[in-house]
């Protein structure tokens, strides 16, 4: 995550968006990722996912 959050502030990034499973939203919390939606309904895979998203910027423009 952190090489994935490197790479993305020298891009010039200003947030990183995923989708991950939603056992792991504990996890992304933890490293400053928050939830943009809840469960998102999949037909393909029976596990729950999630969006998470997190501001790059140290001083996010409002």
């Amino acid at each position: 995550m952190m090489q994935l959050e490197r790479t993305a502030k020298q891009k010039d990034y200003s947030e990183v968006t995923m989708e991950t499973r939603t056992y792991a939203q504990r996890f992304h919390e933890k490293l400053g990722y928050s939830p943009v939606n809840d469960e998102i309904p999949t037909t393909m895979n029976p596990i729950p996912h999630i969006v998470m998203r997190k501001e790059l910027r140290e001083f996010p423009i409002p």
